[in-house]
Order: structure tokens, then C-alpha cells, then sequence
């Protein structure tokens, strides 16, 4: 090969290689996405370069804890509504923050999430209500940044999806849920009686894009 022909084949190597960085350096820029999962909580950051970083964590789980003495009362219909702590909230609904969204950087997100609920313990509420001969629908509702999920037609593990829109950095967003059991004076709900319910929620994705 000639002297000439080595010079070109080099200088068309060179531009190809150049190309190929600029193509994957404008590709990084514009979306790139990583998670990390720590214990006890799941984190998933959407990462829009010279934009911001959206990150979006749970953790927080709903419990509850009803007596055989609570669910054996007759005397009216009484709602019963998940805490933190487990004890019970009567009457009022009691609604927690089960996920957080942040926002580090100057741009303004919106993003779809996709968190599930699945339930831990041996003790279980849901578990009881499903063997249950005798019951209707409200009864066990899951509630989540206002949509409901009653579980007299659906199962645990439960998919839920939703958006958040108008991330802006120190302007935190919280996902909100609560868990209402009701305590029906027409239906024989001895099964519950004692038993109790976990609700653990994790985030499985989190898709970002740029508003405006």
C-alpha cells in the first residue's frame, strides 16, 4: 500500500471515530437513566443531562392491626384506616406519604411511575377476607394519589401507575395512599378478627421528560 493510501485510510478511520464519540455524546446528553436500590427503600433517578435529576423513593408501610373485639362489633358499619404504626385510625381517613419525588437541577419534569403494593407478615388480613364466604365489595379498598383499589374484584400483588407533573427542584411531591377496612354490621366477619395487614411499597420505574 502506498504512502498515499495509508494517509487515507487513517484519516477515514479518524473521521469515522470522531463521528461515532459525537453521535454517543449527544445520546448521553440528551437521556440517560441509572437506579440504585438500598435496604429498606427502592430509589430510581431519571437523569436528563444539564437539565436535572428526578429521583423518586418508598418506604413507608401502611399497617394494621384489628382486634378480635373491633371487627366482632355489631353495631354499625365503622371504618378502619391503615397507620404507619399499625394502630388503627376509626372513622377518619388517615393517608401517608408512601412515596417521595425530588428534583435536583434547574428544569421542570414530569414523569409516569410504576409502584407495586404487595403485602409481608403471616398474620394476614387479605388472606382471611379472601376465604370469606360472605362479602362485598368496599371492604377492603387501597386508596393511592386518589385512585381506588378495591379488592373485593383485585388481587395483591397490585401494579399501580400514575403521573407526576410540575417537578421542580425544592418542591418535593409526596404519592399518597391509605387502606380502609370496613367493619360490615350485615356480614359475619369473624375471619378478620385478629388478624392483621402490611402493605409494602417499592418503585419499579420512573420515566422522565422536560415540560415546556
Amino acid at each position: 500500500m502506498s504512502p498515499e493510501n495509508k494517509k487515507l485510510v487513517i484519516s477515514t478511520l479518524i473521521m469515522v471515530m470522531t463521528l461515532v464519540v459525537l453521535v454517543m455524546g449527544a445520546t448521553y446528553a440528551y437521556f440517560s437513566a441509572d437506579h440504585t436500590i438500598s435496604s429498606n427503600t427502592t430509589k430510581i433517578e431519571s437523569n436528563i443531562e444539564s437539565v436535572g435529576i428526578v429521583s423518586l423513593s418508598a418506604g413507608t408501610d401502611l399497617k394494621l392491626n384489628i382486634s378480635a373485639v373491633q371487627m366482632m362489633q355489631q353495631t354499625g358499619d365503622v371504618n378502619y384506616y391503615a397507620t404507619v404504626s399499625g394502630t388503627p385510625q376509626v372513622g377518619t381517613e388517615n393517608s401517608v406519604a408512601i412515596a417521595t419525588a425530588d428534583v435536583e437541577g434547574n428544569g421542570t419534569m414530569s414523569c409516569s411511575y410504576t409502584i407495586k403494593a404487595t403485602l409481608t407478615g403471616t398474620n394476614n388480613m387479605y388472606t382471611a377476607f379472601t376465604g370469606m364466604t360472605t362479602k362485598s365489595a368496599g371492604q377492603l379498598v387501597l386508596t393511592v394519589d386518589g385512585t381506588e383499589y378495591d379488592f373485593f374484584n383485585t388481587s395483591f400483588p397490585k401494579t399501580i401507575t400514575g403521573t407526576l407533573s410540575g417537578l421542580k427542584e425544592g418542591s418535593p411531591k409526596n404519592i399518597m395512599a391509605s387502606f380502609k377496612v370496613v367493619n360490615k354490621s350485615s356480614i359475619d366477619q369473624s375471619n378478620l378478627a385478629g388478624t392483621d395487614l402490611t402493605i409494602t411499597f417499592t418503585v419499579e420505574s420512573l420515566n422522565c421528560s422536560i415540560v415546556g
